[in-house]
């Protein structure tokens, strides 16, 4: 509280989709952007577990309808959560994936600008819209984003960097939290 701490603290919900690491029913149910041999050298995750764009379009609305309820239940943001190789992650790093959700930039990007497009009716002076974003995944091309190109795990922040001036022309982030790598394989 103001009393107590001589500042508010902004109280901000986290929206992620698990990806790979979901569970919804207790058990591993993988929603994978791509295939991953990094992640699934001893335990490969079959095809079927690839989400269609169609279901990235149907999410992103979710995204939109998850921003309305934290405004309504008194959050003061939504972090729309794209680190540590959940979905909105992964899908940053989709070289290789076909259709509107990989290969290009833009393409990569769709899924976390099309998310926040449907958060923003949510966002006003009192709610406002922001991201945890992976500045650098530490997996070598083409399964890590924030990466040099056929250079190992060097880092590359040109690509975060864009995104990073996308989203905040996009969405008007006011603030945007920086992390790199991923607690469960390379913390």
């Amino acid at each position: 509280s103001m009393k107590k701490n001589g500042f508010a603290p902004l109280v901000i919900m986290q929206a992620t989709h698990s990806g790979r690491y979901a569970k919804p029913n207790g058990v591993p149910e993988p929603v994978i952007a791509y295939q991953n041999p990094l992640f699934e050298k001893t335990k490969p995750i079959s095809p079927a577990s690839i989400i269609t764009d169609d279901e990235l379009k149907a999410l992103e609305e979710l995204y939109g309808r998850a921003a309305r309820l934290a405004e309504q239940a008194g959050f003061d943001g939504i972090d729309i959560k794209a680190c540590h190789r959940y979905l909105v992650s992964e899908l940053l790093s989709a070289y290789e994936r076909s259709g509107e959700y990989g290969g290009c930039f833009e393409n990569r990007t769709r899924f976390i600008r099309n998310c926040l497009r449907a958060a923003k009716p949510a966002a006003d002076q009192n709610f406002f819209l922001t991201s945890r974003i992976n500045a650098c995944d530490g997996f070598p091309y083409p399964w890590g984003f924030g990466v040099e190109k056929d250079e190992g795990i060097r880092e590359d922040y040109t690509q975060v960097n864009a995104l990073i001036g996308v989203l905040k022309q996009e969405a008007e982030l006011p603030i945007v939290n920086i992390t790199v790598g991923n607690p469960y394989f390379n913390p």
